[in-house]
């Protein structure tokens, strides 16, 4: 094995990702068949461990590359990486590359046994299960699934204690209380946004910091004065909304003013 070597195969069972690759999207693939049928850009060869597993070739950096290859019948150029690469590694590459989404590095973590990253994703899917059957609610993101599984509106992507792409982030709720707590946002399913990262973001702030507020109130309000609930981008707009709504038609002396955060 010649570090400095580029190999050349047409032999593509020599090759396997690893366990902790982000999954093929087709539409890079493609993009990349593109330019290999145009003649645009240079095919760089795939990186491969040093070590192989069950006898293969794993590919740290350039499965879609690889793919691409493939689809044509060409053959793959592929090169020796120093040391056996593992998850950080990989994730640094690829983010330099094609920059990572979230769910990347979920799936990545979760691939790689770690139980809070697998409880998420077994959760998540039960969330877009029950997305897929509802009328209103068009998709689900990560993130917002997080914070269901976390009981707070803490931002996985920007807290250092529980940031996901670090591999920290914890599932701190039970799978049991995640769904309560799921049944409770679907309760404004019919306005479409009640799964939003900002939506469920205000909620949690407010069930966690203003003494006297009642979700159940709130539920109620919603259904008795429906064309009072206004879908909102930002989160401080979506607690003067629901603060608007949740005091709608209650005496001055039952009014509940919200705290916002700054």
């Amino acid at each position: 094995m010649d570090l400095n070597k580029i190999y050349e195969t047409s032999n593509y069972n020599e090759f396997d990702w690893t366990e902790i690759n982000r999954d093929i999207n087709d539409n890079h693939v493609k993009k990349l068949e593109a330019d290999i049928d145009s003649n645009m850009g240079i095919i760089m060869p795939v990186l491969v461990n040093p070590q192989r597993v069950n006898g293969k070739l794993q590919v740290p950096d350039g499965q879609h590359r690889l793919c691409a290859l493939k689809r044509k019948g060409l053959p793959i150029r592929y090169i020796f990486a120093p040391y056996q690469m593992k998850l950080n590694d990989i994730t640094r590459i690829n983010s330099q590359q094609q920059p990572w989404k979230t769910i990347d590095y979920v799936k990545a973590y979760a691939k790689a046994g770690k139980e809070d990253y697998i409880r998420l994703m077994a959760f998540y899917e039960e969330v877009l299960d029950r997305v897929e059957k509802s009328k209103h609610i068009r998709k689900v993101s990560i993130r917002s699934v997080s914070y269901l599984s976390q009981g707070n509106g803490s931002n996985p992507n920007i807290s250092i204690k529980d940031n996901i792409k670090t591999g920290r982030w914890k599932f701190r709720q039970t799978e049991e209380q995640a769904r309560k707590d799921l049944n409770m946002f679907m309760q404004f399913e019919k306005f479409g946004s009640c799964l939003t990262e900002t939506f469920i973001q205000a909620v949690y702030s407010i069930m966690n910091n203003q003494e006297g507020f009642d979700i159940k109130h709130l539920i109620r309000q919603t259904n008795k004065y429906p064309w009072k609930f206004v879908s909102c981008s930002r989160g401080q707009d979506w607690m003067r909304m629901i603060e608007e709504l949740y005091n709608h038609c209650r005496s001055e002396k039952n009014r509940i003013y919200f705290r916002f955060r700054k």
